[in-house]
């Protein structure tokens, strides 16, 4: 029996190899490119409104990042850094306006078609739960649902919340355990869009001089003009790798992410595919 895939961005796990890779990046890594101004706002406002805003405006704005991402005709991803940072006021929405300084957070962009998904074979990756292991991003992975995935992918319900929690480690074996938020919403046959974020800093070893302390993220799925699917992805993530003495403020660390996201996202077309 094939174990389902699990689709999430939160996390980023380099195996042994990056050590040397990672070392070279930080003295020779180009900074990413900055996200236009206007589709680094509309990523905002879906991060602020994902859950409170009616569907017309969420399509509304759907609209205009779309047109911004140049989704109808893009045939390669855009990965870049995001020029603007949450505030303790943008954490308001999921009641984190009292922890961690998100100014910390560097703004992590994705925007890539999917062209072996739709909206109907994205969703079921999207809510996979399972407690087994995943050879490339989780040394261990559980999820629990607040509502029914099954009356969500059904569609008898819109929206789909969920805790998880998973252990994963960073190079040097490097271990943490880290407890997310999750929402997803369906908006009209149109739209997924999934919100989520670290409820609290990461769990390291007493010895480690790691920390992943933030990571607010905020997903859109949705055809494009052209039929395709596509993939709209702003991350706002602060982690140290004690082991390299780099963060996410060092590009030398900062671009091997990016890659990774690409990497996720061909391994959940791929998925789609039936690959």
């Amino acid at each position: 029996m094939t174990r389902p895939r699990i689709y999430h961005h939160n996390v980023w796990v380099p195996r042994p190899p990056w050590m040397s890779i990672l070392l070279l990046l930080c003295c020779c890594a180009p900074p990413p490119e900055p996200a236009p101004a206007g589709l680094a706002d509309n990523l905002r406002w879906q991060w602020l409104h994902a859950s409170d805003a009616g569907d017309a405006e969420l399509l509304e704005a759907l609209d205009a990042l779309s047109a911004a991402a140049k989704a109808d005709s893009r045939e390669q991803p855009q990965k870049g850094q995001l020029p603007l940072r949450l505030s303790r006021e943008d954490l308001r929405t999921v009641g984190l306006e009292g922890g961690e300084d998100p100014a910390r957070a560097r703004g992590l962009l994705l925007l890539q078609p999917l062209p072996n998904c739709t909206l109907s074979t994205v969703a079921p990756l999207l809510t996979s739960a399972t407690q087994a292991f995943h050879p490339d991003l989780y040394d261990a992975y559980g999820r629990a649902f607040d509502g029914e995935e099954a009356a969500f992918l059904a569609g008898r319900a819109q929206r789909l919340a969920w805790d998880a929690t998973f252990q994963a480690h960073l190079p040097v074996d490097d271990r943490y355990t880290a407890h997310v938020r999750g929402e997803l919403r369906r908006v009209e046959g149109r739209l997924l869009v999934q919100r989520s974020w670290l409820k609290g800093p990461a769990v390291f070893a007493a010895d480690s001089r790691s920390s992943f302390p933030q990571d607010y993220g905020v997903e859109l799925f949705f055809e494009a003009p052209a039929g395709r699917l596509f993939h709209a992805l702003a991350t706002w993530r602060e982690l140290r790798v004690g082991a390299l003495g780099l963060s996410t403020e060092d590009d030398g660390l900062f671009s091997p992410m990016l890659d990774r996201l690409v990497a996720l996202d061909a391994e959940l077309d791929g998925a789609c595919g039936g690959g």
